[in-house]
């Protein structure tokens, strides 16, 4: 308990000294981002409102993704010339970029993120004669490579960075698994059967450990004690998302179904009913301006650039700080919220301000963008495998307890 006041009492008055200007914050259940597979990108209202963005591909626009910048979206786009990565405005309606087509890209492109390098991972379904892949996509454009080699016959259809351990999970439609890969090494530690359940999509809890898997049955993975269990049926759907902040009663899952209908789901399985149709087959689904926390590596092998960014929240003071002890359970919050680190030595002390030279602009002020830059840099300290994670809030004196946005947490594995 006193572990807790002193925590909160650091972050709220590094960060009232720091308030600029008031504004309003930007409330939970913002709009969702839909892609389509006929090439559409639309925007979907809480209220259920549609509005086209664009067309992005002669084909299927698969999963999306918000990219470090929170701002562009990442997409998986199939046209004449074969799958590519590309970089959406859903502003101006633009490709701003192909970020990489063609080779090693083989066969169709299911489910996209971005890594601790502000890189994206890509995965690739296979075929009999395709092996299923796990691509490394430099953000710049400069190259693009096999980060896991599967085999013919699998079909990775998506995948969730464990934030425990950092291992990923690649899963398996054809098996109907779970493929643990080694983050460091690349080698499969573990294959997690799911039952009767095929796999469309996955996601990991903001919050929480579990991850959750989407197909006509919504189950959870454990990736501690590797249970897998049942959350709701009966939905058949091609893509999830969580709700970037859930709430008191629970995650809300976002399920994209066949129909184009947006589903919303507890972590218990109740039905919380649905978004609205976003118009049709809806492959991918995100959370517009929901990638509040990212990173970026700067200067190899262990400097990066935290992008932080509260929309809303302009001129409001934030607070970034780390745990080497994990996320989970985190610092629960008198109103039901949840702040996503451990509290330990390193959580207090960056709680209180920068930590230099290895931590920088830690604790500021939010731009008129309502987004803020630190540096962790670690390059000077001779370490490997040591693992990190990171969480960050902004601060509003009228929010309850005087916080307003929390981000979900990240991990860095040194």
């Amino acid at each position: 308990m006193f572990m807790r006041r002193l925590f909160l009492l650091l972050v709220v008055s590094a960060a009232f000294t720091l308030l600029a200007s008031a504004g309003h914050a930007q409330p939970v259940g913002t709009d969702l981002l839909v892609s389509h597979s006929n090439g559409n990108l639309v925007r979907l209202a809480p209220s259920g409102t549609v509005t086209p963005i664009g067309n992005f591909s002669s084909s299927y626009l698969n999963m999306i993704t918000m990219d470090t910048d929170n701002y562009h979206v990442i997409g998986l786009a199939s046209g004449a010339s074969g799958w590519q990565v590309v970089r959406i405005d859903p502003v101006a309606a633009a490709v701003r970029a192909t970020v990489w087509s063609g080779s090693p890209f083989q066969y169709t492109l299911s489910w996209v993120d971005v890594d601790q390098d502000g890189d994206y991972v890509v995965s690739q379904n296979g075929s009999s004669s395709i092996a299923a892949n796990f691509f490394k996509v430099k953000r710049d454009g400069s190259g693009a490579a096999i980060a896991f080699a599967g085999q013919t016959g699998q079909s990775f259809n998506a995948f969730s960075l464990d934030r425990t351990s950092g291992d990923w999970l690649l899963g398996d439609f054809t098996s109907k698994s779970i493929v643990r890969v080694d983050g460091n090494t690349g080698a499969v530690t573990r294959i997690i059967p799911l039952g009767t359940t095929g796999l469309q999509g996955m996601v990991q809890d903001p919050q929480q450990p579990e991850v959750y898997v989407a197909s006509s049955t919504v189950v959870s993975y454990h990736p501690m004690t590797h249970a897998v269990t049942t959350v709701s049926t009966g939905l058949s759907s091609n893509s999830i998302t969580s709700d970037r902040a859930p709430a008191p009663s629970g995650a809300l899952i976002h399920l994209g179904l066949t129909s184009g209908m947006i589903q919303r789901v507890s972590r218990t399985g109740t039905n919380l009913g649905a978004v609205g149709n976003s118009g049709s087959n809806a492959f991918g689904v995100v959370f517009d301006r929901s990638r509040n926390l990212a990173s970026e590596l700067a200067k190899a092998p262990r400097q990066w650039n935290i992008r932080i960014s509260f929309p809303g929240d302009a001129g409001r003071a934030y607070v970034l700080a780390f745990s080497y002890s994990g996320y989970t359970p985190g610092l629960p919050l008198p109103d039901g919220r949840v702040v996503p680190l451990v509290l330990d030595t390193l959580a207090l002390l960056t709680a209180r301000g920068a930590v230099p030279p290895f931590l920088t602009h830690n604790v500021g002020v939010l731009n008129a963008s309502g987004s803020a830059v630190a540096v962790l840099d670690l390059n000077a300290i001779p370490v490997q495998g040591i693992r990190l994670w990171a969480a960050a809030l902004s601060i509003d004196p009228a929010a309850p307890l005087g916080i307003s946005q929390i981000s979900a947490p990240i991990l860095l594995v040194l």
